[in-house]
């Protein structure tokens, strides 16, 4: 699992997270030669998020190698460089503790004001996963295996796994590793 949060590269710098775009697409590769599926994170409302920098993310995403992706809302918490800058800018929409989860919408940043930041998401979402025949075939498991049926346990996953693709049968822990025969 990467944080990555952004694929462009002067957001990321902004960040300060201190890697590149290089050091990401290399680590996708090793996890792959060693056999892992890889999850990539990406935070859609950094504050000099642009509708062109949300795009150079949503390419870097597909383009990287990440079996998975999801992208989130950015999220202004209490005493961090994020949340000092969302008071300049004024972009914050709550201050109610309460709905500080994902999905909700409680930042706005300037160069996303006119854009319909949820539907962004999934746009995003889409677009990973409809990217490539693997992608949308990782993707259509995963919807199908936790978002319509809500298994409660590993085993509850692991299970459905099995019974949507019978290659993945053997895998001790949901979504980590390729069984020998799913490649």
């Amino acid at each position: 699992s990467f944080g990555v949060e952004s694929g462009d590269p002067s957001i990321l710098r902004e960040s300060s997270k201190g890697i590149t775009l290089d050091d990401i697409r290399k680590g996708v590769q090793l996890c792959h030669a060693a056999g892992l599926l890889v999850y990539g994170g990406f935070i859609i409302g950094h504050p000099n998020d642009t509708v062109s920098s949300v795009n150079t993310s949503i390419r870097f995403a597909c383009e990287a190698g990440f079996d998975f992706a999801s992208f989130g809302l950015m999220m202004p918490f209490p005493c961090t460089k994020v949340r000092e800058m969302a008071l300049l800018d004024g972009g914050i929409q709550s201050d109610d503790w309460s709905r500080y989860h994902a999905g909700e919408l409680l930042y706005i940043p300037p160069g996303l004001r006119n854009i319909d930041m949820k539907k962004l998401v999934w746009v995003a979402h889409g677009r990973f996963y409809l990217s490539g025949f693997r992608q949308f075939w990782l993707g259509w498991l995963w919807f199908t295996v936790v978002t319509l049926e809500a298994p409660r346990t590993n085993q509850e996953v692991i299970t459905q796994v099995e019974q949507c693709n019978p290659r993945f049968i053997g895998i001790s822990v949901p979504f980590t590793r390729y069984a020998p025969s799913a490649l």
